[in-house]
């Protein structure tokens, strides 16, 4: 399992390199490792500046930086499926942004990752006589066609 910690020196440590850490511009407050375990998200959280998020790729290199908040960012998740990635900021803003795997095994990667999970359900719960009345509404459209 591998394991990143943002300090106060603006660094980040890697448990699978605990002697060296990255320098970083900014303070970081939140950091989200992707499944593939290839690359992690890292969020500014420094006062006085916006917040960014610093796109990283592991053995510790910044690929890109996105603006995403005017005020730093308090909060990241990545989705269950590593399909979007959640920021809240101290500008009051929930951002959500897409994640674009460019690894050509992505697909099979999140095909293989997906295959045992529970398919999303084709019912939605709701009272009988809602749902007869929607019925009976879209008939009426139908049948005014």
């Amino acid at each position: 399992m591998r394991a990143l910690v943002a300090s106060a020196e603006k660094k980040i440590w890697d448990s699978a390199d605990e002697n060296n850490g990255c320098d970083t511009r900014y303070n970081i407050s939140q950091l989200q490792i992707l499944a593939n375990g290839k690359a992690f998200f890292a969020g500014v959280g420094e006062a006085g500046h916006p917040g960014a998020i610093q796109i990283w790729k592991f053995p510790m290199e910044m690929l890109s930086e996105v603006q995403a908040h005017s005020k730093p960012i308090e909060r990241m998740r990545l989705s269950f499926n590593n399909d979007w990635l959640f920021t809240a900021g101290r500008d009051c803003c929930l951002m959500i942004h897409e994640v674009k795997d460019r690894d050509p095994r992505g697909g099979l990667v999140k095909r293989e990752r997906d295959a045992g999970l529970l398919p999303f359900s084709d019912e939605i719960l709701t009272e009988k006589s809602e749902m007869d009345d929607i019925i009976g509404a879209r008939d009426q459209l139908i049948a005014d066609l």
